[in-house]
């Protein structure tokens, strides 16, 4: 059996505007105090359950890097790998604006893949296709193993809606961000059967799942 705890970073320090309207952040992003506490506590939960890990795979954003790193000194895991298949989606010219014009388009049923900003600004097909070969790839190499992945919100939720929805078109991000999904700061475990099948889904701690909220500050 193979098991990999998929693990939201930490809350960030917003970056805000003369008027105090937070703004889409970038891959530099730290976590704020709050999310450096809350991921000690979700590694200490962990550790207290026993759970270690054979390897963590983040997002090379530093917000990420960060929540694994604590995540690998609390329990004691050596191996650390930054892959860029977990990075958050790249959409520069998006950086800088506030984050109420997102919320403003998902409130319509869009979303920010559907307002293209910069001429190398990733589609939502590339970004899909990346986040589920990438989980595919880090499930397979680790058969046997317990792992952790480190990643971002709209990669986490293109991941598990992949998982149980392999074949078809995937709705855009309006509409998975009203599903369940991890806040910052929260794990999931997924187990995998020797065939590599999903067999169990469960978020961690062990709570019901929760209708996803729109992303405040």
């Amino acid at each position: 059996m193979t098991t990999v705890y998929i693990i939201r970073h930490g809350k960030v320090v917003f970056p805000r505007d003369s008027e105090g309207q937070g703004l889409m952040y970038p891959p530099e992003t730290r976590l704020s105090e709050e999310g450096l506490k809350g991921i000690e506590k979700l590694a200490a939960h962990l550790k207290e359950k026993g759970i270690k890990f054979d390897c963590i795979e983040t997002s090379p954003f530093v917000r990420a890097e960060q929540t694994a790193a604590i995540l690998a000194r609390v329990l004691g895991t050596e191996e650390m790998v930054l892959n860029s298949a977990f990075q958050d989606p790249h959409v520069p010219g998006w950086i800088g604006k506030p984050i109420a014009e997102q919320q403003e388009l998902m409130a319509k049923g869009e979303d920010l893949y559907m307002h293209k900003r910069s001429e190398d600004q990733e589609t939502y097909v590339q970004v899909i296709k990346r986040a589920d070969e990438g989980f595919r790839n880090l499930v397979k190499r680790n058969e046997g193993r317990t792992v952790a992945l480190v990643s971002h919100g709209d990669i986490i939720r293109l991941i598990l809606y992949r998982l149980e929805n392999p074949e078809g078109e995937v709705p855009n991000m309006s509409v998975l961000n009203d599903k369940e999904y991890l806040q910052r700061g929260e794990a999931l475990r997924l187990r995998f059967d020797e065939r590599l099948r999903m067999i169990e889904k469960k978020r961690i701690p062990e709570e019901e799942g929760v209708r996803g909220e729109r992303e405040t500050l």
